[in-house]
């Protein structure tokens, strides 16, 4: 069927590099299939920008690289004491970007770029390292180039930062996307594990913050449960599968569930016996502040560092995981329970076993996609935004036995969970998962929900509560309350000390050298002793200093540096960096330290029988936490309602704020989820499938974009996939029609795909003038496609314009020896000599040892 294709102008919203045979030139010189990009070509634009045109295309000639940079990343890129991880090097002149600004104190870059990409720029001298602290890398070693650049140290103090380059963010090469995709998960993975293992800054502030709140340990229920049924509710999109055989047993089964799943319980009327929550940031209080709606049945098992907000306006029972005090302190449980990560499931279960739970049934515990794209279950943000097009190649086996894509840390999860099911299945306790869409994971027993492991007799989770945990009252709250004033008052007069000592080191480090030698010995003597101090007296709190200073001792581990060859004014220099590390990481500690004290005083304040109720009101609004109001109100009715009427409007007002929070659905991890939606990613998904003839896949795809929340906005992409479902089923004629709506609309956000499949079936039907319209069309869009055109041309007998199209791209990508050689071949194709020659020349004189010119040279001898 012919396809009348308009012109087009401009750049469309979507590009990518596709690799397509069209047709090859008779020659044997140039018998290779037509590739639209031009790896190693460098073009210069008006403001002097040399870059790799199929890496960036016109995205740096509007305004020049310098003003580009500098809109797009602003002070993004000069964050200091920051890890900076770039996706991408934009040609290089991001490197040179951030050379030329200069960096920020304590800062340092990784760049990752395209093996390809890598090669052209290294070839050019555009990776010679200038300065130690940016490094440019291929993805296969990033992460040896990231331990030298000191990436576990800048975890420690959660300072690394992932940005994309504008060629990651455009994409007009694939891979982009999917080397975007591996390092963001690749490197959260791995930031999990470090600070898992080291400690975190920002765990530990958490920690100070939680104190107040966190009054009774998890140990409590220790066994409580022995030999019991648990159902561990999580994420997943097979959880609705489980609900109504849940339900039907309800009575006979303990419910433990992660906090993001709340909406969902609710919207069923569920209500959970446990929910769990472990995630210190503000995002999980916007994924889980729903759990904040469930009555007394439910007590809330939580991580020592979760989220504040959450664990502060929780009005029910709760328990703690972990240590109360990150020091040694007699207010620390006995035995605390430390639970495994890397997810709040796997937390969970450990927790479930400990309560004496032998038989454990995961519910939603999916850990890889549906085959429509979904990650979570209906109610969850991530449901509502719609499935996920950004998907990589990586896959799993279901239960169920097909194949089903995945994250790297949904893979990382998968391997943690069957090494914690090998481990409790040894002591006595079995996993199990009746969803078929699940990962299969090794020693988690799939079976029907007809052959899970049911009690016989329900079972009074109430009654065991009413053993297990103490009733926390007004006396109970004041004592905890008053034990940590003192422990806090204590520790701050500690910090307080170690603080003066690293000034006094370095009065003494600042004295102690002259002319490049020690010229005070007993300052040499002092400061040994100070050390000595730091590191017997203070043992404890000086970890805690040293952790909250790691971003100046950062600067004192420069990468590469060798201490053995350092001169005495080095050291000097060396030992000042490091006391003031000290000095700063104590006046860090100080800060939790002091608003802490601040903190529990405020508690003790509401405890008092005459609360200054405006000055509570002013730290509750301070603090984010509108929920005390309510919850101080439900603790002490009657100091409540003998509130004159201003005061009782004013918790009003923050009963209403707090409500209005809750019901808040436009949050920043809903705008989020919505970008792992984007419809954009089809594109790229859709032609990996196409190119593997992966046509369930494809249908799946198909049918995910029918269900996305913007339907309307999806049209275009619906019809691209009906193309490729029509291509693999080799009826041309309806991949065609599928395409005509895209190939006449000018602003398709999907034209330059449907033009390349356009073109591709024309000359497989022996088209060539549609499939001339069409590569017309493409180089037009952009010179990636001038050698395609050039050659449709010279197929058609347009050999003037053939010759026309070969010259003008040849001026703008003056490197293009591929370009430089067909036109070459043409000349002589028909019969201009002089022509060839001249060409030949010039590119021997460029390259001499081209052995394409070199053998078309010969011949004309």
């Amino acid at each position: 069927m012919p396809v009348a294709l308009p012109m087009m102008t401009g750049e469309p919203t979507r590009h990518w590099m596709p690799r397509m045979t069209l047709a090859t030139h008779d020659n044997a010189l140039t018998d290779e299939p037509f590739v639209p990009q031009v790896v190693a070509s460098f073009v210069t634009n008006r403001f002097g920008d040399r870059y790799l045109y199929h890496v960036n295309r016109e995205s740096l000639n509007r305004t020049g690289a310098h003003a580009t940079f500098e809109a797009e990343f602003r002070e993004r890129l000069f964050r200091p004491d920051t890890l900076h991880i770039v996706i991408g090097s934009d040609s290089g002149l991001l490197i040179q970007h951030i050379r030329e600004r200069g960096l920020p104190p304590g800062s340092r870059y990784l760049f990752i770029e395209l093996p390809e990409v890598y090669h052209a720029l290294a070839g050019e001298g555009l990776l010679d390292e200038v300065d130690e602290r940016i490094v440019c890398a291929l993805p296969e070693n990033w992460r040896q180039t990231a331990e030298k650049l000191k990436i576990l140290d800048y975890f420690y103090i959660d300072a690394v930062e992932i940005v994309e380059s504008l060629a990651a963010q455009y994409a007009y090469l694939d891979d982009y996307r999917a080397l975007s995709w591996t390092m963001r998960e690749a490197v959260n993975q791995q930031r999990w594990q470090a600070t898992t293992q080291l400690g975190n800054e920002s765990f530990i502030r958490r920690q100070l913050e939680n104190v107040c709140d966190n009054l009774q340990p998890s140990s409590l229920l220790k066994n409580a449960f022995n030999g019991a049924t648990a159902v561990i509710l999580a994420g997943g999109p097979s959880l609705d599968e489980q609900l109504d055989w849940i339900r039907q047993h309800r009575d006979r089964l303990v419910l433990i569930a992660v906090s993001r799943i709340a909406t969902r319980l609710q919207q069923v009327e569920l209500t959970p016996d446990f929910i769990f929550s472990v995630d210190p940031t503000d995002l999980s209080y916007d994924i889980s502040k729903a759990m904040l709606k469930f009555d007394t049945r439910t007590v809330f098992i939580n991580q020592y560092h979760v989220v504040p907000r959450l664990l502060a306006q929780w009005p029910h029972r709760h328990l703690y995981m972990g240590a109360l005090l990150p020091w040694k302190s007699p207010l620390n449980p006995a035995e605390a329970l430390n639970t495994p990560g890397p997810t709040v499931t796997n937390a969970a279960i450990h927790a479930a076993h400990y309560m004496g739970f032998r038989h454990l049934i995961l519910a939603g515990v999916d850990l890889c996609f549906t085959r429509e794209g979904h990650t979570h279950a209906v109610g969850s943000n991530e449901h509502r935004a719609g499935p996920r097009f950004d998907l990589t190649a990586l896959q799993v086996t279901t239960n169920g036995g097909w194949e089903a894509n995945t994250t790297p840390d949904f893979a990382s999860a998968i391997s943690s969970l069957g090494i914690q099911a090998r481990q409790l299945r040894v002591e006595g306790t079995t996993l199990y998962n009746a969803a078929a869409g699940a990962a299969r994971i090794e020693d988690v027993r799939h079976c029907t929900s007809e052959d899970l492991p049911l009690p016989e007799q329900p079972i009074d989770v109430e009654a065991v509560l009413v053993r297990r945990l103490p009733s926390i009252e007004r006396p109970a709250r004041l004592a905890h309350a008053q034990a940590l004033l003192r422990e806090f008052t204590a520790t701050e007069h500690q910090v307080s000390k170690i603080r003066d000592l690293a000034i006094e080191a370095l009065e003494c480090n600042a004295r102690m050298y002259a002319d490049g030698l020690i010229v005070e010995p007993t300052l040499k003597r002092r400061l040994d002793r100070i050390e000595k101090n730091l590191r017997r007296q203070h043992r404890e709190l000086n970890r805690l200093v040293k952790i909250f200073g790691i971003r100046d001792l950062l600067r004192v581990a420069k990468p590469f540096t060798d201490f053995d060859a350092m001169t005495a004014d080095e050291a000097q220099s060396l030992g000042q960096l490091y006391y003031e590390a000290f000095r700063d990481g104590a006046e860090r500690l100080l800060q939790p330290l002091t608003s802490g004290i601040e903190r529990i005083e405020m508690r003790l304040e509401e405890e008092t029988d005459q609360p200054d109720i405006e000055r509570l009101i002013a730290f509750w609004r301070k603090e984010q936490m509108p929920g005390r109001a309510r919850l101080w109100r439900t603790r002490h009715p009657q100091q409540a309602a003998a509130l004159p009427p201003e005061h009782q409007a004013a918790l009003d007002t923050l009963d209403r704020a707090f409500h209005a929070e809750l019901e808040e659905q436009e949050t920043a991890h809903m705008r989020r989820a919505r970008h792992h939606s984007d419809l954009r990613a089809i594109p790229v998904r859709a032609r990996a499938l196409l190119q593997r003839k992966d046509r369930a896949a494809l249908d799946d795809l198909r049918q995910a974009i029918d269900r996305h929340p913007q339907a309307d906005t999806a049209t275009d992409y619906a019809h691209l996939v009906d193309g490729y479902l029509a291509e693999i089923d080799q009826d041309d004629e309806r991949a065609i029609e599928a395409y005509y709506p895209l190939v006449t609309n000018p602003n398709s956000p999907v034209l330059e795909d449907a033009l390349v499949r356009v073109a591709g079936l024309s000359l497989n039907q022996g088209n060539h003038d549609n499939a001339r319209f069409a590569l017309e069309c493409l180089a037009t869009l952009s010179p990636t496609y001038h050698l395609q055109y050039a050659e449709i041309l010279r197929l058609t007998g347009d050999i003037l314009g053939a010759i026309d199209v070969y010259n003008a791209h040849i001026q703008q990508f003056p490197d293009d020896t591929q370009a430089q050689l067909r036109l070459a071949r043409l000349y002589l194709d028909i019969d201009l000599p002089d022509a060839a020659r001249l060409l030949l020349e010039h590119m021997l004189t460029q390259h001499p040892e081209h052995s394409g010119a070199r053998t078309l040279m010969a011949g004309l001898h």
